[in-house]
């Protein structure tokens, strides 16, 4: 438990800082996706523009890392993960559980991402990026936060796809990370090295032991070190938050980027730290 809180104090410093002082890394980097979807749709040859740079450093240390950026440092995520915290406070507060979608969502509603990337890709193709900006609630929540909120039709639309979104982010932990984030779908996509690739054995696991799962806010069943194609396949949802390591009682759960105890706690700080050497390197270029 010690851990567990010494790890949701270096989350609340980490994630702070990147939603202060790095938040337009998401817009980036997913600008750097429509770009090149763009490119196709004009003709012209690709550049490695800041939004592109942005894109690959974000690709490339996902693949290295896994998906440190959406568990830790996305603007978005946090503010999802803000308002399921406060959510469930206010259920407490009522004497009412913390509602949830019921079932298993993951295996009904993760795959909606996929689509929505594709629909915007299509978008940008046939000359159409400029309603994605226009009605995009990633618009509208950057607006609040600058305090520069356009109240024309596409940012009242923006606003109310935010409202939906946030809605959903009080009932289910992750909500928009699993089941609508464009760019989280690319990321999903993207092979992760097998240092950075969490996994635990199955003869070290206490038998009736859900503790990794419950606590995973992908709900993720963690495979074991054998089953590598299936191993694979699943840690494309994994947000590399470092929970699962935390909790575990016979300490079976991590890898070698993402290691249990005081030790994760530093890796995730290390990894923070040459994130941000990185994205402010671009922004001075």
């Amino acid at each position: 438990m010690k851990n567990l809180k010494k790890q949701w104090i270096a989350d609340i410093v980490i994630r702070g800082f990147f939603f202060i002082f790095f938040m337009t890394a998401w817009s980036s980097g997913f600008s750097g996706v429509k770009y090149l979807c763009e490119q196709i749709h004009t003709g012209r040859p690709l550049e490695f523009n800041a939004f592109v740079q942005v894109l690959g450093v974000l690709a490339i240390f996902t693949i290295i890392f896994g998906r440190y950026f959406c568990g830790k440092a996305c603007a978005f995520g946090t503010y999802g993960d803000a308002v399921f915290w406060l959510a469930g406070k206010i259920a407490k507060a009522l004497g009412k559980r913390h509602p949830g979608i019921p079932g298993d969502p993951e295996k009904k509603l993760k795959h909606i991402k996929y689509f929505v990337l594709i629909a915007i890709c299509l978008m940008c193709i046939f000359g159409l990026s400029t309603l994605i900006i226009e009605y995009s609630p990633w618009t509208a929540f950057a607006g609040i936060r600058s305090g520069k909120l356009s109240l024309k039709t596409g940012g009242i639309i923006g606003l109310l796809l935010l409202a939906g979104c946030t809605a959903g982010m009080a009932v289910e932990k992750r909500f928009f990370c699993k089941f609508l984030c464009p760019f989280g779908a690319v990321f999903a996509l993207l092979p992760v090295m097998p240092f950075s690739s969490v996994k635990r054995k199955k003869e070290s696991c206490i038998e009736g032991c859900s503790a990794c799962r419950n606590v995973c806010p992908a709900n993720l069943d963690i495979p074991y070190v054998d089953e590598e194609n299936e191993y694979s396949l699943k840690m494309g949802d994994c947000f590399q938050c470092g929970k699962c390591t935390q909790i575990c009682p016979a300490k079976n759960t991590g890898c070698m980027t993402m290691p249990g105890g005081i030790k994760g706690i530093i890796a995730d700080g290390i990894k923070g730290v040459i994130l941000a050497a990185v994205l402010y390197a671009l922004t001075m270029a």
